[in-house]
């Protein structure tokens, strides 16, 4: 897919407002810009979101049958381009954009004010590490990266304004033109370091700034971007989102816990571990490790994971998940303890019962039979006795059940208490 504006440039190509304007449509956060937030019907936006830039950037799309379709929203967009996406699935309603990959291939003017871009922006990304003399290299002509970016910053010119452009670009916001020295060298530093590109994660976006890219040219018409960027950052994106979902999983089997009253909660332990399972999978069977072997691969992606926090969100829902399963397993010992005593005690009841019969009907004599001709009914004392040891011993077994019940929600409530007090 390819992006023209519909600025008055002849090219149509971008600048770097047109560049940040599309940042915001899926971060935009710092300027409060954005991101776009879809409005479904049924849901109430305030205007304060409705007035935000991503909400009235709108898109053109000229399809293959010649069919044109106008001021269209950016998830508007996606669901005619995704062939997936149809209306009838209605599957487009959880789409949102999450992330950016821009990529940057500089070059020079050629005017009377041409300027080394290439130069302007590894002295800015170098100011920082070599501004003290002692880091400098000597025996040569070879400027002071610091000082060469202060002296470009005062120069007001339009190589401090390509500077500043870079670094608007680079941390998404569109007061730019009011970069300082300081902010610039804070700007470009770095996500790792790389002889030949700048490669910077900041928030939602990764930035790659180079002369030239070999992988980029070739996947231009097809991908747009170098697959060698787009792909560990699209996997960082995968598991981030999968570690949303088992967050989200978690925050709801952590509700029922605290909502279900106890004998409920005992009744309804397979719901609950269905949702821990699935959990359980989104962390660990869906979650990709690292799946690279090219080293620019394996560094984006491992330092992707430390500075967008990817690794310590991970470990801390992969803990809260845990403590889940400990709870899990133990209101199960609960339950099966609980069963385990009722069947107990129903089968000593029984025992007792049927040895009390034997006894009892051995010492009672019979009676007497009577005679045939008499309708009186027979007065059998062992009978009596043996229906009365039975109305006794299932109304003990009803009230030891209730005794047994009774003790396992009184010890799941202290379970809970437990809980509570040492969260």
């Amino acid at each position: 897919m390819t992006f023209f504006t519909s600025s008055d440039d002849p090219d149509g190509s971008f600048n770097e407002y047109e560049i940040i304007k599309l940042i915001s449509l899926y971060d935009g956060r710092a300027e409060n810009t954005g991101p776009y937030r879809e409005m479904k019907k049924g849901t109430h936006i305030p205007d304060s979101e409705k007035k935000k830039l991503a909400q009235n950037i709108t898109f053109e799309y000229h399809s293959t049958d010649g069919e044109q379709h106008k001021d269209l929203h950016i998830i508007d967009l996606m669901k005619r381009l995704v062939d997936s996406c149809t209306e009838e699935k209605n599957s487009c309603l959880a789409y949102e954009l999450r992330s950016g990959t821009i990529q940057l291939l500089l070059g020079n003017t050629s005017d009377s004010e041409s300027f080394d871009t290439k130069k302007l922006l590894w002295d800015a990304i170098r100011a920082r590490t070599e501004q003290i003399p002692g880091n400098r290299q000597t025996g040569g002509d070879r400027a002071d990266p610091h000082e060469a970016t202060r002296e470009v910053m005062t120069r007001n010119d339009r190589s401090t304004r390509t500077l500043q452009a870079l670094s608007g670009i680079a941390i998404g916001i569109f007061d730019f033109d009011e970069t300082d020295f300081e902010e610039i060298v804070d700007t470009f530093e770095p996500s790792f370091e790389d002889g030949s590109v700048f490669l910077k994660f900041n928030r939602c976006t990764l930035l790659s700034i180079a002369e030239g890219d070999r992988a980029l040219e070739t996947c231009r018409q097809t991908l747009g971007v170098s697959p060698y960027l787009v792909i560990p950052h699209a996997v960082l994106i995968h598991n981030e989102e999968l570690v949303q979902m088992a967050e989200a999983q978690i925050e709801a089997l952590r509700e029922k816990l605290d909502k279900y009253w106890q004998l409920r909660l005992l009744l309804k332990m397979r719901d609950l571990e269905a949702r821990h399972d699935t959990a359980y999978e989104y962390l660990h069977s869906l979650h990709l490790p690292m799946i690279f072997n090219y080293p620019t691969e394996t560094t984006l992606f491992e330092v992707g994971r430390k500075k967008r926090g990817s690794i310590e969100k991970y470990r801390l829902v992969q803990s809260r998940l845990l403590e889940l399963h400990e709870e899990i397993k133990e209101i199960w010992q609960l339950r099966r303890g609980t069963a385990e005593a009722l069947v107990v005690a129903l089968l000593a009841f029984i025992s007792a019962t049927q040895a009390a019969r034997a006894i009892l009907e051995k010492d009672i004599p019979p009676a007497q039979a009577a005679p045939m001709v008499s309708w009186k009914p027979i007065d059998d004392p062992a009978a009596h006795v043996t229906q009365s040891i039975d109305a006794i011993g299932w109304s003990a077994i009803g009230f030891v059940s209730i005794v047994i019940l009774s003790v396992s929600l009184w010890g799941l409530n202290l379970f809970r208490r437990r809980r509570k007090s040492s969260g």
